[in-house]
């Protein structure tokens, strides 16, 4: 089972404003939870490719809502959309399976 850490960061100006990072620990990814302003966003990361979905607050990850794009350091840097579209219209479930062109 993976481990479940809980962070809170500091990312403005002003003392009172805290954004909160969950991170999943173990296993074969890496996963970043960041709620800033009006969205969360998570970030995978799995090998050479870094996964970023980002919502509206209150999005679930199996509700197709989801902007997300694939950053792929192989060779240099590629970035791709998923579904070949910057539109919040993808689920977050699992970043690794949907098709990035």
């Amino acid at each position: 089972m993976a481990e479940k850490v809980r962070l809170q960061i500091k990312t403005g100006l002003d003392p009172e404003v805290w954004t909160d990072v969950g991170v999943g620990l173990g296993g074969i990814n890496t996963s970043l939870f960041v709620t800033e302003g009006d969205f969360n966003t998570k970030v995978t990361i799995s090998g050479n490719y870094t996964y970023i979905a980002k919502a509206p607050i209150g999005t679930a990850q199996a509700t197709a809502g989801w902007q997300v794009k694939r950053i792929d350091v192989t060779s240099g840097v590629v970035i791709l959309w998923a579904n070949h579209s910057n539109s919040f219209s993808n689920v977050a479930t699992n970043l690794e399976t949907i098709t990035y062109d």
